[in-house]
Formats: structure tokens, C-alpha cells, sequence
């Protein structure tokens, strides 16, 4: 329910929490801390001024003293989507409706009633808003912009306190930035692009090779050894990036060699026999009448009369 002494939003009022940057905190664990450390500060309590805070994620009472909080997200925040990842920073309601209630922020009665008040979470005395963290704020308080047709205003918490005050510190360095990005918004990001990786494997076949080997042993010819082809594997981790190669990593190259074919050429040659001696030849000896006649005296004569 809105509260019935808010006034027109007009105007957009920078805090800094000086707390950690608590980028590992959910939406809801903010806005708890926040009304709890409003209660203890009583900002809140009193229904004379605002009544009707409540806590967004869990419909309790809440003390809030500000409408929104300011986060840097990491991947460590726990329900951060993809394009509050993308731009490092994203803004969390604190009270259930921001525009219609009130909350004690701005250090003047008047102001309250008609401002959103954002604590930025972080130490804001020793550093500033990043780009993205300007750019998130900025888109934020556009749309109320362009509703009041410029009629708006975004200042530091000092510059509207009715108490000295150094809030919100060096975010003060970039309110400039905020604003210009409300007026002028920004060229979207270019999208991320698509990083995907795949194993591939390419396999190179290697031709076996003939050879012949002679055996002066065989007197045949045959393959001895059959051929086998080789091959070569490489296994690659490949990087595509918005489906296009990108990078290539060999992960494996193994080898296997081919196996020659070896055709064994029988060379043996039958030894040549020794030739046949011919017969001797036996030439016969001229007949001579008393040669004769003398053996037969001898051998039928002589030698039988002894």
C-alpha cells in the first residue's frame, strides 16, 4: 500500500552502505540486513512519518532506510541472472514498492517523500562505481526520467542532508557517468561469444611398401610376409568459438608403422652333374703270326711238360 505523504519521485539519491561488498549475498539476505540495521538505528519505527515497509522476499515488517541496495555480482552470487553476471552490478529492492513508500534515507523529512534512496554496497571512501556499476544505475532511473520528461534529479546524499555529512564518499566521482548514461543510454554490449570445445581425431593412413628379398635356399617365389597398412591418430582438443575454430590442442599422436610385403625370389640353381667318363678305348694290337705261335708253345708246350 503507498504511503499517503509520498510525493512525486523525483529525485534519485546516492548512499554508500560502508560495508564489505558482500557480492556473495542473495536478494534476500540484503534486504533482511538492511531492515534489521534500520531497526537498530530506528529508521522505520516511527508510524507517524511512514508506515507500510515491508520485506519483499519474506512479507515481514521491514526497517529499511532505503529503498534499493547496490551489488557488484561475481559468479559467487548465489541468484544473479546471466545479464546481472554480465554487468557486474545489478540493483535489489529492499521494501515491496519502492515508488509508492517512504524510507528515512535522505536525512530531510521533504526529500524522503519524493526520492529513491540507493545504498551502494562497499567501502565507497577508497574506491568509485565502475562503468557497468554506472551504466546499471543509470538504465535504473531512466524509465522515471522518461515518465517526468526530464523533470528528475540524481544527487549525493551530502548534497540533499540536512546533516554534515561525506556520504556517498567517491561515488560522487561518477554521479556525472550515472547521469549520463540516463540520458544518453548506452549501445547494448556486444553478446559474449560461444565458447564451445570438442575432441577430434584425424587418422592418416600410411601405405605399406613391397620389397623382394632373394633365398639362393628356395628355388621358388612367394610372399613370405603379407603387407598391412600403418596409420597415424591424432586426437586434438578443438576450441570453437560462435561455431567458428578458434584453437586446436594435440591431446595424443600415436603411430602404428605398416608392415612391409616381402616377396621371397627363390635363386637356387640345381648344381650341373659331373659328365659320364666315356669307355676306354682299347685299340687292338696288329696279329702277329710267331708272337702267337710262341705263347701257344709256351703256355700249351713248355709249361704243361714241367
Amino acid at each position: 500500500m503507498a504511503d499517503a505523504n509520498r510525493l512525486t519521485v523525483d529525485c534519485f539519491v546516492l548512499h554508500h552502505a560502508v560495508t564489505p561488498l558482500w557480492s556473495e549475498k542473495s536478494k534476500a539476505q540484503l534486504a533482511q540486513w538492511f531492515s534489521d540495521n534500520g531497526f537498530a538505528r530506528a529508521y522505520g519505527s516511527n508510524p507517524a512519518n511512514w508506515s507500510g515497509l515491508t520485506n519483499p522476499y519474506t512479507g515481514a515488517r521491514s526497517y529499511s532506510q532505503a529503498h534499493i541496495a547496490g551489488q557488484q555480482v561475481t559468479s559467487a552470487t548465489p541468484d544473479a541472472t546471466q545479464s546481472e553476471k554480465d554487468a557486474g552490478f545489478r540493483w535489489v529492492q529492499l521494501v515491496n514498492d519502492i515508488w509508492g513508500q517512504i524510507t528515512w534515507h535522505a536525512g530531510n523529512w521533504e526529500m524522503n517523500r519524493k526520492s529513491i534512496g540507493i545504498e551502494c554496497l562497499g567501502d565507497y571512501r577508497n574506491y568509485t562505481l565502475r562503468d557497468w556499476d554506472a551504466r546499471v544505475l543509470g538504465a535504473f532511473w531512466r524509465t522515471q526520467d522518461l515518465k517526468l520528461k526530464g523533470a528528475t534529479a540524481i544527487f549525493g546524499h551530502r548534497e540533499v542532508s540536512d546533516s554534515s555529512t561525506e556520504c556517498p564518499a567517491r561515488i560522487m566521482e561518477k554521479r556525472d557517468l550515472v547521469v549520463q548514461y540516463c540520458n544518453n543510454p548506452p549501445a547494448p554490449p556486444a553478446p559474449k561469444p560461444v565458447i564451445t570445445t570438442k575432441t577430434v581425431t584425424a587418422t592418416t593412413v600410411i601405405p605399406f611398401t613391397k620389397k623382394s628379398v632373394e633365398d639362393p635356399t628356395k628355388k621358388t617365389t612367394g610372399i613370405t610376409t603379407f603387407g598391412a597398412d600403418g596409420k597415424r591418430v591424432i586426437t586434438y582438443t578443438v576450441t570453437y568459438t560462435d561455431g567458428k575454430e578458434t584453437k586446436r590442442v594435440v591431446v595424443s599422436d600415436v603411430t602404428t608403422p605398416p608392415i612391409d610385403e616381402i616377396t621371397t625370389v627363390g635363386t637356387y640353381v640345381e648344381p650341373t652333374p659331373p659328365p659320364t667318363p666315356e669307355p676306354p678305348v682299347i685299340t687292338p694290337k696288329p696279329f702277329n703270326f710267331f708272337v702267337w705261335l710262341w705263347n701257344f708253345i709256351v703256355n700249351n708246350i713248355i709249361k704243361k711238360g714241367k
